[in-house]
């Protein structure tokens, strides 16, 4: 298993947490397994989600996707994300 952590501001998270949801099945058939999403204590509208894939591999090529590019926009992320890549410990 793999795991990114991904940081990013958005307009709405209201706006953004329903295009979240709506993505699941794009997530899942990308090799997502599990997800967990956290607001910033001092700017809700800063959103770091943790999470699990099948593969390393494909992690990076759905992070680095043109797909998911296109999903964050639609969903008002308004920042430059910023990924991870996690190994555990």
């Amino acid at each position: 298993m793999a795991h990114v952590m991904i940081t990013h501001s958005v307009a709405d998270f209201g706006t953004w947490q329903q295009a979240f949801v709506d993505a699941l099945p794009m997530r899942q058939e990308a090799g997502e397994k599990s997800a967990q999403i956290f607001r910033d204590a001092g700017d809700p509208n800063t959103i770091t989600g943790l999470f699990e894939w099948d593969s390393a591999d494909r992690a990076k090529e759905y992070v680095t996707s043109a797909r998911l590019r296109t999903a964050m926009e639609g969903a008002g992320v308004t920042s430059q994300p910023q990924v991870t890549f996690l190994d555990g410990a």
